[in-house]
């Protein structure tokens, strides 16, 4: 696994130094497994294993590891009813991981009608809780509780911090599929992941290497992820394709994301302030990341409404996204700025930029057409050609030799420890390319005798 070590994301340090206390100091290990075993007791072995996965949660310590052997798990007889019926209902700060880290074998089902995982906690003591190798899927919140500050949140995953507290929720090495939220409010958030966040407390949302597709806010925002971008929230190296919302198709509110990539996610709202195929919100920041074929009415790749901002784009490729207004990229807020640096915006449409409001735009060493930008452009080094990908058509957006997009960024100093969206490392050839992908010169290789 690949974390972020430039100190220009702490949040990431943080928590994976959080993440290794609490392993470190981990109670016992518990066991789930499906092969036949005796269970017994707290399950603290492979022989007298639990038969499903509340069983086991319910008799670990804080800050234990509960190990979930290969199988397919769903409903117990002894589920927990929290804002509708969970296959898993966790209440303390522990670890649940699949035993062979693959999660294809390791899936929680929740059958069409059931949240996959609800993670509620009210007691302050070292609050960190880990989902680490599994595949969640055909998981549902359709409920709108009497607690109605749940909602319909969270069909895959429900992070739900009590006000006061301080906490972090890690989510690794999974995949989140086909889960669906509602019908029920516009206020229901995350048919994939829900992180919540509460003003009095401090709530930090890690979602890192995962495959998060196909799961859909019937009535409400973020198909993928909802999460609080004043909760500190990253999506670092994740897949987010083809979920869907009223708002927010790929995600909605989180703060960082670091090498992802948005595909064919839609925000079916017609409002103007319902856009975002990829993502929308506010306070965000994206680097290294790489978004094409979304779709919404407003902002098809990322949409920002007023009062939200700002955003900031480091060395990301946003192209052949679909819109009204703002194929690639829209802001409504009229104070909130627009920073794009090394970044390709280009052949969106209606337009790749759209500002519902005359303000200063910070674009420098950039790629994009000048449709949809008003007001003062600041910057330097950017260019307007068509930047010569290696296959448009085929989706292959590697920078060609031929683009003029090569060596032409402006060097940073994150750089030096964040690969690019290969996972290769930047700054090869003296300056950074533009765009999420370094490109690498074929060679002679010469056999010396």
């Amino acid at each position: 696994m690949l974390f972020v070590k430039s100190r220009h994301y702490p949040v990431i340090l943080s928590l994976v130094s959080a993440a290794f206390f609490a392993l470190s100091g981990a109670k016992a290990d518990h066991y789930v497994a499906r092969n036949g075993q005796t269970p017994s007791g707290t399950y603290t072995s492979w022989a007298t294993a639990a038969s499903n996965i509340q069983d086991a949660v319910n008799v670990a310590y804080t800050n234990s590891t509960v190990w979930v052997g290969a199988g397919r798990y769903t409903v117990p007889t002894n589920f927990v009813e929290y804002a509708g019926t969970n296959v898993v209902y966790i209440n303390r700060p522990l670890t649940l991981r699949s035993s062979n880290g693959v999660p294809e074998s390791t899936i929680i089902d929740g059958g069409g009608s059931n949240r996959g995982i609800a993670i509620v906690y009210s007691l302050s003591t070292t609050n960190l809780f880990v989902v680490n190798g599994f595949t969640i899927s055909n998981c549902s919140a359709t409920v709108t509780s009497a607690l109605t500050d749940v909602r319909c949140y969270g069909g895959g995953i429900l992070f739900k911090p009590t006000n006061g507290q301080t906490w972090t929720g890690v989510v690794q090495n999974c995949v989140i599929s086909g889960n669906t939220i509602g019908p029920g409010s516009i206020y229901d958030y995350g048919a994939g992941i829900y992180g919540g966040y509460t003003s009095a407390g401090k709530y930090n949302l890690l979602v890192t290497n995962c495959t998060i597709r196909g799961n859909h806010s019937i009535t409400g925002m973020g198909g993928g992820i909802y999460a609080s971008a004043a909760g500190g929230s990253m999506v670092y190296s994740c897949l987010i394709e083809s979920n869907s919302a009223i708002s927010g198709g790929g995600g909605v509110g989180v703060s960082t994301y670091v090498n992802c990539l948005f595909r064919g996610n839609l925000a079916k709202g017609t409002l103007g302030n319902n856009g975002g195929g990829g993502v929308k919100g506010g306070y965000v920041t994206f680097t290294n990341c790489l978004a094409y074929n979304n779709i919404a009415a407003y902002g098809g790749g990322f949409a920002w409404s007023d009062n939200q901002g700002p955003l900031s784009f480091y060395n990301c490729t946003i192209v052949s996204n679909r819109s009204l207004y703002g194929g690639g990229i829209r802001m409504d807020s009229a104070s909130a700025q627009i920073t794009v640096v090394n970044s390709i915006v280009y052949s969106n449409s209606a337009t790749d930029f759209y500002r519902g409001a005359i303000y200063t735009n910070n674009i420098m060493n950039s790629c994009f057409r000048t449709n949809g930008l008003d007001g003062v452009i600041l910057g330097s080094g950017n260019v307007t050609s068509p930047p010569a990908f290696v296959n448009f058509g085929g989706c292959d957006f590697h920078l060609s030799i031929r683009s003029h997009c090569l060596n032409a960024g402006t060097n940073m100093a994150w750089m030096a420890d964040t690969p690019d969206l290969d996972g290769k490392s930047r700054i090869r050839y003296g300056t950074v390319d533009m765009g999420a992908y370094e490109m690498i010169y074929d060679g002679t290789i010469y056999r010396l005798h």
